[in-house]
């Protein structure tokens, strides 16, 4: 995941960066203090994306898409 913007989360809450794709989806995951406790991929389906949010605690996310997605 790139860029320069910081994202600031309340309290012990996580925020998960989701860099969605048309087939595969990049994530990363960081912790309160802005540390990074998991990063990998997941699959761009509503099956794949329900089932790995699923296993989460409620957190903060922030979406990157590019401009031709039909979302």
């Amino acid at each position: 995941m790139h860029g320069n913007a910081v994202i600031r989360a309340r309290g012990n809450q996580e925020v998960i960066g989701l860099d969605v794709g048309d087939r595969m989806s990049r994530f990363a995951a960081v912790d309160a203090e802005g540390i990074l406790r998991e990063e990998g991929s997941v699959r761009t389906t509503a099956v794949a994306l329900r089932e790995w949010f699923s296993t989460r605690r409620p957190a903060l996310v922030v979406l990157e898409v590019g401009g031709h997605s039909p979302w």
